[in-house]
C-alpha cells in the first residue's frame, strides 16, 4: 500500500497498473480479507482516507467481491458494529435493503442470515 498521495499527473491506466502492482506486492499469500472470511470472521468495507489512497467505497467493495467478500454480508457487518442509534440503524437496513435487493430484507440487521 502506497502512503504518498497520488501524482496528480497520473492517468486512470497508470493508476490502474500501480494498484495491479501493489495487489502483487505479495503473490504467494493469500489476502488478509480471504482468510478472515474463509474463517467466519465478519468483515466489513471502508475506505480510510480516499483522497490519500486515491480509491472510492465502490471500488473497495470491487476488491472485496474479488476476494469471494459479499457486499451485502460486508454491509451488514458494518452495521452490526455499528455506533449509533437504533432509527440510525434501521435507516441503514432500509438503506441496504434497496442496494442488495429486495429478494435479502434485512440484510443490515445484525442477525440476518445473509446468503451468498
Amino acid at each position: 500500500m502506497r502512503l504518498e498521495p497520488a501524482d496528480a499527473e497520473e492517468t486512470d491506466d497508470s493508476r490502474s497498473a500501480r494498484r495491479a502492482q501493489d495487489r502483487a506486492a505479495c503473490p504467494d499469500r493469500p489476502h488478509p480479507l480471504s482468510v478472515l472470511h474463509a474463517a467466519g470472521v465478519r468483515c466489513s468495507v471502508s475506505t480510510d482516507d480516499p483522497a490519500l489512497f486515491d480509491i472510492t467505497l465502490t471500488d473497495e467493495y470491487a476488491v472485496a467481491a474479488g476476494l469471494g467478500v459479499d457486499g451485502a454480508a460486508a454491509y451488514a457487518a458494518g452495521l452490526a458494529g455499528m455506533l449509533g442509534t437504533d432509527a440510525d440503524r434501521e435507516r441503514l437496513v432500509a438503506l441496504g435493503d434497496v442496494a442488495h435487493g429486495g429478494d435479502r430484507p434485512g440484510v443490515g440487521r445484525p442477525d440476518a442470515t445473509v446468503r451468498h
